[in-house]
């Protein structure tokens, strides 16, 4: 295996925060569709694309201290009279900083909003850290063990009866639970 980037393990492990909404009431499905997975470490994306990234991310405080560091980091620098490249150099560490800081503004924003922390969850990549955290998750809340694959057999023979309604809508939030902890895309970044 070649490694590109030096300071990176090639079994490296990521770290996530998951934070739920405060009024977050109902099955422990649905309960779980409304969880956020916070990865923490550098964002490239905020390295390269700084401002975008907090705009498209929603994070408007973040991106409020962006405008204003930026402006005040141009003034200064143009007060003192520096070249051009200093500027440039400045917007540069700048986005760095960003970089650095995505996650913990992301993790303020989600704080600010109410939601409570509850805990965190590694793996080697999202997946797996879904996938240990909603293993470990999931019993908590009815107090016996919940095995996602013969309870999408149970909903999915299930006879018609009058709860045939809540029963399906089970079987959608299962479904979208099981996807959601098999799917190929990273969450975060």
């Amino acid at each position: 295996m070649i490694r590109i980037w030096p300071f990176s393990a090639p079994s490296g492990s990521k770290t996530f925060t998951v934070y739920e909404p405060e009024d977050n009431a109902g099955l422990p499905l649905e309960r779980a569709e409304r969880l956020v997975f916070v990865a923490d470490g550098f964002s490239w994306r905020a390295l390269f694309f700084g401002p975008l990234y907090l705009a498209v991310k929603r994070e408007w405080v973040g991106l409020l201290m962006y405008v204003v560091a930026a402006i005040a980091l141009v003034h200064g620098l143009q007060t003192l009279d520096t070249g051009s490249q200093w500027i440039t150099w400045g917007l540069i560490l700048l986005n760095v900083i960003t970089g650095f800081e995505a996650a913990n503004v992301q993790r303020a924003s989600l704080a600010r909003a109410g939601w409570k922390e509850l805990g965190n969850v590694g793996g080697a990549n999202a997946e797996e850290a879904e996938r240990r955290f909603f293993t470990a998750w999931l019993p908590t809340l009815s107090g016996e063990p919940v095995e996602v694959e013969p309870l999408a057999f149970a909903f999915a023979s299930a006879p018609a009866n009058p709860h045939q309604e809540s029963v399906s809508r089970a079987e959608t939030l299962l479904r979208r639970l099981s996807s959601r902890l098999t799917r190929k895309s990273t969450i975060g970044n």
